[in-house]
């Protein structure tokens, strides 16, 4: 070897003339060593240093792939989507239309049915007037008859189907104790006027009459007036009463008619209705003078009889009275008294 370590380590002779193999210097080999270890170490970070970023090149090109195939996964999921959606749209605007249509033709018909249904309850009403009249032109023989103390009356607002008037009433005098098997319910199937007759003999039938229609009062003294639902399920007030003979009938809405004419023609004058008297009085503090009598001898013959010297002495005008009552319109006429026309 030339120069360098090895040089450095000829065999040296002993004294004896043997070789002598150990190092020249021992601290010649440690710098050998100390240098050695150095140069691997900087080798082998060098080499580790290469292989990181060896690692981190390929693992940013595979990060840099995997999202670059992930936007182009996304993309096409989206574009897959937004394919399926516009196809949906597209199907309910087309089932809308259909919806659209049908309903206009369901719209159409409901408003012919309806338009049906008015004119038919129109018709009803006026042939249920009709026949009115002519029951009591057949039966004027009963016109003064004595009242039915078994029978309560119902009188509708509006005409009114039978089935909702039974089933308004079905409901009130169960309330009162009065099963359906103890009376029984009469009337047209559309009209304003109704009846229920209570079973059993004549004492026990006129109980549950009374019976039923107390049951209509609060114990403030008010009635309550039961409820029907016409055609449109809206709420009809029913009237309900005790049964009165034709000519009690015709009085009472004569005095009724009467005494709202001269109540609107002398505001300042007070007048009040004797229903028991069929009388019309003038009030003046304690004391009442009699001013119109309500006589009815037939469905025909019906007219107040006035008291000549209460028309003096208040300045009232027969003439102008009995006109304002003939051009009441039936309008103006309680529920009550819509069978009777003047």
């Amino acid at each position: 070897m030339g120069d360098g370590v090895g040089a450095n380590m000829r065999p040296a002779k002993r004294g004896n003339g043997a070789l002598d193999t150990n190092p020249v210097s021992h601290r010649e080999m440690g710098d050998f060593m100390a240098e050695f270890e150095r140069n691997q170490r900087e080798m082998l970070s060098t080499q580790l240093g290469e292989l990181k970023t060896t690692i981190t090149d390929s693992v940013t090109e595979l990060v840099d792939r995997s999202q670059a195939a992930t936007i182009a996964n996304q993309r096409a999921l989206q574009e897959k989507t937004f394919e399926y959606v516009d196809a949906q749209v597209g199907s309910l605007r087309d089932s809308h239309g259909e919806l659209q249509s049908k309903h206009d033709q369901l719209q159409a018909k409901h408003d012919h049915l309806e338009s049906s249904v008015n004119d038919m309850r129109a018709r009803m009403a006026m042939a249920e007037s009709q026949s009115a009249n002519v029951s009591q032109l057949l039966d004027e023989e009963n016109f003064v008859r004595d009242p039915i103390l078994s029978r309560l009356k119902i009188n509708a607002a509006e005409p009114l189907s039978n089935a909702s008037v039974k089933l308004a009433v079905s409901g009130w005098l169960e309330t009162a104790g009065l099963p359906e098997a103890s009376w029984e319910f009469s009337g047209p199937a559309l009209g304003i006027r109704f009846f229920v007759d209570f079973k059993g003999d004549l004492l026990s039938a006129a109980r549950k009459a009374k019976k039923a229609n107390l049951a209509l009062r609060r114990p403030s003294g008010d009635w309550v007036n039961p409820e029907a639902l016409n055609a449109a399920n809206a709420k009809v007030c029913l009237f309900v009463g005790p049964d009165k003979s034709p000519q009690q009938e015709a009085q009472e809405a004569m005095g009724k008619k009467l005494l709202r004419v001269v109540k609107d023609l002398h505001p300042s004058v007070e007048f009040v209705f004797d229903k028991k008297r069929n009388l019309i009085q003038v009030k003046e503090g304690k004391e009442r003078k009699d001013f119109a009598t309500l006589v009815a001898k037939s469905f025909e013959d019906k007219a107040p009889k006035f008291w000549s010297p209460t028309l003096r002495e208040f300045g009232f005008s027969k003439e102008a009275i009995l006109e304002k009552m003939e051009h009441n319109t039936r309008s103006q006429v309680d529920p009550e008294d819509a069978n009777w026309a003047f």
